[in-house]
């Protein structure tokens, strides 16, 4: 029993070191944690949390993440909200629902696309796994409400246009294995982004991809209790 207890601690610390923030209900949706009760879970999370391997951080509202324990992004030592924003929005978009992705970590994108890797680039790249072909992906949060999707969708054309000129992603995009995705908070500007994307015929929105998480809404604006 300790050897699969141990398993399961491992496959946690894995998911939390690559996706920078977690939550117990998406921890409740992994394979190694599908069918235990959150009882089993919480307590595997108190014993990571005693021995100093985890932090738990404020998400917004009454809901708690965790994080590893030096995850640190501001001189008071605090999290940003910023920073705690797009980690969250990456981790909504590659652990919840029914499509196949995962995050890139910076030793994975150092060894599998160099040319991408720089130290300081932000870490919003993404593997989609849910197609015929592996396709590469950024993730591009948006955090500004409900205008200017006009605004947006040319943020993420620029995304396109300065991944052609990269070596070895260039052969990406022309075998349609690179995406670029607008992640919005609001459905109704998804919605009118995909019909934008619909009715321009812009040549490089062919590797643009919009979806929605609505509960970005609550790090965007925070409910009051």
């Amino acid at each position: 029993m300790s050897g699969t207890h141990n398993h399961r601690r491992n496959d946690l610390l894995d998911h939390i070191a690559r996706y920078r923030i977690t939550t117990l209900q998406v921890i409740s949706e992994l394979p190694a944690f599908r069918h235990k009760p959150q009882s089993s879970i919480k307590r595997t999370l108190q014993k990571l949390l005693r021995a100093g391997q985890l932090q738990r951080v404020p998400l917004f509202h009454n809901r708690n993440a965790y994080c590893p324990p030096r995850t640190r992004h501001s001189e008071s030592g605090q999290l940003s909200e910023s920073w705690k924003l797009r980690a969250y929005a990456m981790l909504l978009f590659c652990c919840q629902g029914t499509t196949s992705r995962e995050r890139l970590t910076r030793e994975e994108l150092r060894k599998h696309f160099p040319t991408l890797y720089a130290p300081g680039r932000p870490m919003n790249y993404y593997i989609d796994h849910s197609g015929d072909s592996t396709r590469l992906g950024v993730l591009r949060v948006d955090v500004g409400g409900r205008g200017r999707w006009d605004r947006i969708l040319g943020k993420a054309r620029e995304d396109v246009l300065k991944h052609q000129g990269m070596a070895g992603v260039r052969d990406l995009i022309t075998n349609g294995q690179f995406e670029v995705t607008v992640l919005t908070a609001l459905p109704q500007k998804a919605s009118r982004l995909c019909d934008t994307l619909a009715s321009e015929f812009h040549p490089l929105d062919a590797c643009i991809r919009v979806s929605s998480a609505q509960e970005l809404l609550y790090l965007i604006a925070p409910p009051h209790d």
